[in-house]
């Protein structure tokens, strides 16, 4: 009889584990659904660029290829008063939100693009370890010159892509 209450209690636990694993929205590791790293790559591995000017330097955006990175690309151009956070980041709030996929990277790239939240739109120019969440959106492909071009305190970026795009697939711009 005890061999049944241990097998009902290990039944009742992988469960809960189970349901736990598959219902949160939010997880530590970031392993996507199908097993591969969720590094924001599509599942075709495609990606586009868009290109990050500041003050006339031009730093070429390698886009993850999700959701999110596709909700954006359709906002192009813009141009953002972007804050500075922690002398390594800058931010814009976007003012509308965009499909989140987040998970906890570690560690921040200079160069990394994410998304805070569902409108925070983030420029990492320094490496650092964190605990938050983001979701990827892309990297700048060489950020030599990225921290002297971005400077102190709030600057103007703009994003723009480096292709032309079918202008019936647009949705309405925000405002910087």
């Amino acid at each position: 009889m005890r061999w049944a209450s241990a097998v009902a209690a290990i039944v009742i636990l992988a469960i809960v584990c189970v349901s736990y694993a598959v219902l949160s929205p939010y997880t530590d590791d970031p392993v996507d659904e199908d097993g591969g790293r969720n590094d924001g790559q599509g599942d075709d591995g495609m990606t586009d660029s868009v290109i990050l000017s500041v003050d006339g330097t031009d730093f070429i955006v390698e886009l993850a290829g999700n959701e999110t990175s596709d909700a954006l690309l359709r906002m192009l151009p813009v141009t953002l008063a972007m804050s500075d956070l922690n002398g390594n980041e800058k931010y814009h709030y976007l003012g509308t939100s965009l499909p989140t996929d987040p998970y906890r990277p570690g560690t921040i790239e200079a160069g990394d693009v994410m998304l805070f939240g569902d409108d925070c739109l983030v420029v990492f120019y320094g490496t650092f370890d964190t605990h938050y969440s983001y979701t990827r959106i892309g990297h700048i492909q060489d950020v030599a010159g990225l921290t002297d071009a971005l400077g102190d305190g709030t600057v103007a970026v703009t994003l723009s892509e480096t292709s032309s795009a079918d202008p019936a697939e647009r949705v309405p711009g925000i405002e910087g």
